[in-house]
């Protein structure tokens, strides 16, 4: 496709690396139109798949140890998992505003999501542990260039339109995996046939998703899965508290032991399998502990 060529390494210019949490949730849009209303806009996109040897040059200073260790491993995952994006910015400013990597640096906000607040690039992205935070930038032009030799992007294209309807779903957060799996069990074992019980998993998904999850939402949301169970277990209170048990039991994974395995165990008897993708959100928590948000809750 058409496009502005190959990056120029100039200090009004930079680039941000989106992973496949971002892309694969949509939520590089809200970034993207966040940086927009700075004034600072894209000029152009390229796909990238980037091998692990590839990953290793971009984070070789960050890497945990060689050979690369279990944490490593993840994030080599992560990048097979799906497409990465990798924008061209660019800035007018004033001469005297600092450069545009030194800008991105400060917006994309801590490598631990942590630490975020609300207008860094990786609150708005709702990433939520050190290995899936959205979002890589470079120290300087000159490595921004080296960066971007490195993945192999010679060239950029044109910044397609935005187009809303067509973005993906994918869940990068332990909740939404929850979500997700908790509809494969109430489908399998055909609860939807309730509909407040129906209703109830569409408001969960809602909350789930939101980017940036309150005490008030999480609360909101235990309070959704307590009438759930009490749904179901109305619904055959003889035949279906293994069910209500195996609800409660993905609730407590993937909000606070973030054990796959275990996630898989209790919803084998349903026919139901969570996919590699949440596999990997599951593992990548769990290597990162329970987020600082949720902790305050227990």
């Amino acid at each position: 496709m058409d496009g502005p060529g190959p990056f120029v390494p100039e200090r009004n210019s930079g680039f941000l690396l989106f992973s496949p949490d971002a892309v694969g949730s949509g939520h590089q849009r809200f970034a993207l139109l966040h940086l927009a209303s700075l004034g600072i806009r894209a000029k152009g996109v390229a796909v990238v798949r980037p091998t692990p040897e590839q990953i290793a040059a971009l984070y070789g200073k960050n890497r945990r140890g060689r050979p690369p260790e279990a944490e490593d491993l993840l994030v080599d995952r992560l990048f097979a998992a799906g497409p990465s994006l990798a924008y061209w910015l660019v800035f007018d400013g004033r001469p005297e505003t600092p450069s545009l990597t030194d800008t991105l640096r400060v917006l994309k906000g801590p490598s631990d999501p942590a630490g975020c607040l609300p207008g860094h690039l990786r609150h708005i992205l709702g990433a939520e542990n050190r290995l899936m935070n959205g979002v890589h930038s470079s120290d300087s032009p000159e490595e921004a260039s080296a960066e971007l030799d490195a993945l192999g992007v010679t060239e950029f294209g044109a910044v397609p339109a935005a187009t809303d309807g067509a973005a993906p779903n994918r869940p990068s957060s332990a909740l939404s995996v929850a979500c997700l799996v908790r509809r494969r069990v109430l489908d399998a074992v055909h609860v939807t046939a309730v509909p407040e019980v129906d209703a109830l998993q569409v408001r969960a998904q809602e909350l789930a998703a939101r980017r940036a999850k309150s005490a008030v939402t999480l609360r909101a949301l235990d309070e959704l899965w307590e009438r759930q169970h009490a749904l179901v277990e109305r619904a055959r209170p003889r035949d279906w508290r293994a069910v209500t048990d195996c609800l409660a039991e993905v609730a407590e994974v993937c909000s606070k032991r973030f054990d796959p395995d275990a996630l898989g165990a209790a919803v084998a008897p349903f026919g139901v399998r969570p996919t590699d993708w949440e596999d990997l959100v599951l593992r990548c928590q769990a290597a990162t502990g329970v987020p600082a948000a949720w902790r305050a809750l227990a």
